[in-house]
């Protein structure tokens, strides 16, 4: 995935910076107007649009000649106002060591919070009858990956108050290239959260995915990715068999992965709410 998202990312910027060599002129729009109610075809001529000061201007073009560009300036003003009351806070009225340390704290209590719903997932949580050897496999991965997390943490606490120092920053451009730092270092430093999202996403997708195939076996009839289409098939018994043992065992853990990813997307989704707020 990620090797994926950095070519498509590396594909789309060159294609864009392509496009600056080669050069385009689009032609002029030409509307054409009916002189006479009862005209034809050939008493239809066009016109040029009349581009200048005598023109007709709708209320959106003089919104965008009038006040847009006053309305870009003092959100401007703003903007840079804000983030220097911001920058001025955070170097002279705030300890920024605390503050690292406080944000550390905070991550690995959510780090904790995240070992104890594994644990919760591990015994018979709302009732639910799980699969133990799923559960106690899933259970070790992600603890594994919580584990790792928390060396992270104890190896960023260190350089923690240099980043928020280089984060503040950010606030002499304005408020909004803040934030935009603050995002993305959150993303960074939360990213076992969404990698866990990842895995569980993932998993229950193939399941599915496998239980669609499969259950189309018994109807004999298959996908054919070539013409993207449903086709009839003839299956044989051994065929069969083996669909059914196969079947039944993606069935009975199906429970069990769709508990992991129902968890893990509402964990996600509390995260990128929080995002969007910001």
């Amino acid at each position: 995935a990620y090797a994926c998202n950095l070519y498509s990312a590396q594909l789309k910027a060159l294609v864009s910076l392509g496009r600056l060599f080669v050069p385009c002129s689009l032609p002029k729009r030409k509307r054409y107007i009916d002189t006479e109610p009862t005209s034809t075809d050939d008493d239809m001529a066009p016109v040029e649009t009349v581009d200048g000061p005598h023109a007709k201007l709708t209320v959106v073009d003089r919104l965008r000649r009038d006040i847009f560009p006053k309305m870009a300036l003092e959100n401007r003003i703003l903007d840079i106002t804000l983030g220097l009351l911001l920058f001025c806070y955070f170097w002279f009225y705030t300890d920024i060591r605390q503050f690292s340390d406080s944000l550390i704290d905070k991550a690995r209590l959510l780090a904790n919070l995240l070992d104890h719903t594994i644990s919760w997932l591990g015994e018979v949580p709302a009732g639910l009858k799980l699969n133990n050897e799923l559960v106690q496999f899933l259970g070790l991965f992600f603890r594994y990956h919580i584990h790792l997390f928390k060396g992270y943490l104890d190896l960023i606490s260190e350089y923690m108050p240099c980043i928020l120092y280089t984060i503040s920053l950010t606030c002499i451009p304005g408020i909004t290239c803040f934030l935009s730092y603050t995002l993305s270092f959150s993303i960074i430093l939360l990213l076992h959260v969404h990698c866990f999202y990842a895995y569980a996403c993932n998993l229950y997708s193939a399941q599915l995915k496998a239980l669609v195939s499969l259950g189309r076996l018994f109807a004999g009839v298959k996908y054919n990715p070539l013409r993207a289409r449903v086709d009839s098939v003839k299956t044989h018994g051994d065929q069969l068999i083996l669909g059914t043992l196969l079947f039944s065992t993606l069935l009975f853990l199906f429970p069990t992965t769709l508990l992991y990813y129902c968890v893990f997307t509402l964990v996600n989704l509390a995260l990128v709410l929080v995002r969007c707020v910001l």
